[in-house]
């Protein structure tokens, strides 16, 4: 894998955290405002939304390191009618204009539904251009649906980490109310969910790749050889982080009030990133390109 692609597997696994710990925060928020005091609701998810920015701020420009320039993202934002790089560029930047707005309405407590949704609906539509980028190249392992699932899968698994670990900093120690926990409960089999889901798919994926042209058999090849190692370690990784968290959670969630085990949730957090980017890392090293002429 060439060295000039570490600037994207940082800039499509970070962009992706923000975007899904945008998305969870904001569900949590609006649920956790329905059956606790609105100030426990913000102060729990305020810290998470505000780390969402600067997470974004160093992905955009991370990216600028493959582009070469900043001249070069702009110039690249005029082929939206026909180019998918265009359309990433556009709304991952737009996701980060309104990811300012947001937060600011949200510290003066005037923020609306709406505009979280607007700004959640933007960054989809980022992760969803990203992945058409990968998807419309000559690269049959990333040609398939995988891409989408692939995406989207880091898309909620890292939303769904980050926002349990940012809920543990901000709760710093105290005593949860009943609902708060079980809410979490529900985000660590999501994640355990969306995570199962991929490994279903996975199978299919590679039989897919081995059944097809000769640049897909030699990517279907080093998965299987080369990379196996890798890859195990990126799916042990994944399950090991996000049963930790599940584990963690329902170990006293029968208590009425429950103090997070943060330090742990860290740790689950920690893990499930560090075998994204394995994932990311096989994403880009695994791809071949179809010969033509």
């Amino acid at each position: 894998m060439a060295s000039t692609e570490w600037p994207l597997i940082i800039f499509t696994i970070l962009t992706q955290m923000a975007v899904g710990t945008y998305i969870v925060l904001a569900i949590l928020r609006a649920l956790l405002a329905k059956k606790i005091e609105p100030q426990t609701a913000a102060k729990l998810t305020n810290i998470g939304l505000l780390a969402v920015g600067p997470v974004m701020a160093v992905a955009l420009l991370i990216s600028l390191f493959h582009l070469g320039s900043p001249l070069i993202a702009f110039y690249s934002i005029a082929n939206l009618g026909t180019s998918w790089l265009s359309r990433e560029i556009l709304f991952s930047g737009l996701f980060f204009f309104l990811w300012i707005i947001s937060y600011y309405f949200i510290m003066k407590n005037k923020s609306g539904n709406a505009l979280n949704w607007i700004t959640a609906i933007v960054g989809l539509l980022a992760v969803f251009s990203m992945s058409n980028i990968y998807s419309s190249s000559i690269m049959p392992a990333w040609m398939a649906a995988d891409t989408f699932v692939s995406f989207f899968g880091t898309t909620i698994v890292l939303g769904l980490l980050a926002s349990a670990a940012t809920v543990g900093f901000a709760a710093k120690g105290e005593k949860l109310q009943e609902v708060t926990v079980s809410l979490l409960q529900r985000v660590s089999l999501l994640t355990l969910a969306v995570i199962v889901l991929q490994l279903i798919f996975l199978p299919e994926y590679l039989s897919g790749l081995a059944g097809g042209g000769q640049a897909g058999q030699t990517s279907a090849q080093l998965l299987s050889a080369s990379y196996s190692f890798p890859m195990l370690l990126h799916w042990l990784l994944t399950v090991i982080g996000a049963a930790l968290l599940t584990y963690v959670l329902y170990k006293k969630g029968s208590e009425k009030l429950m103090t997070l085990p943060a330090g742990t949730i860290y740790l689950a957090f920690i893990i499930v990133l560090a075998g994204e980017f394995v994932g990311r890392f096989l994403f880009y090293a695994s791809a071949v390109p179809i010969r033509i002429g």
